[in-house]
Formats: structure tokens, sequence, C-alpha cells
């Protein structure tokens, strides 16, 4: 596997709409009535390994070359 530099910069997750977006939602609903619900901490937790795991194989894959 080479070694490939850009790997280390931080690319940005969402643009600039998009964290406006959030900014906007996360003042009609903020984290703590998320968290004071067993369903969505149940929810947010399925969907972290979810996630979790698609970035996972990515990694293996890039890794072991494997497309």
């Amino acid at each position: 596997m080479q070694y490939n530099p850009d790997f280390l910069n931080p690319r940005p997750i969402f643009n600039v709409q998009e964290h406006a977006h959030l900014a906007a939602l996360s003042q009609n609903l903020p984290l703590s009535i998320l968290l004071s619900s067993p369903r969505n901490m149940e929810e947010i937790g399925i969907d972290f390994v979810h996630i979790f795991a698609g970035q996972l194989q990515s990694l293996f894959r890039r890794h072991f070359g494997i497309l």
C-alpha cells in the first residue's frame, strides 16, 4: 500500500448550508430531548454501529485492495 499524505488532511463533512440547517434543527430539538428518550438512544446506537461497520468495511477494502 502506497503512502498517501492526502489521507492525513481533514476533509469537511458538511458544507456551509448543511451546517446552517443542522444549527436550525438543533435549536428546534435540543440534544437533551433526544437523549432523554430511550427509543432515540437505541436508534442512535444502531445508526452508529451501522455507519461504523460501513466505514470499517471500506477501510479493509482499501487496505487489502478489494474492490
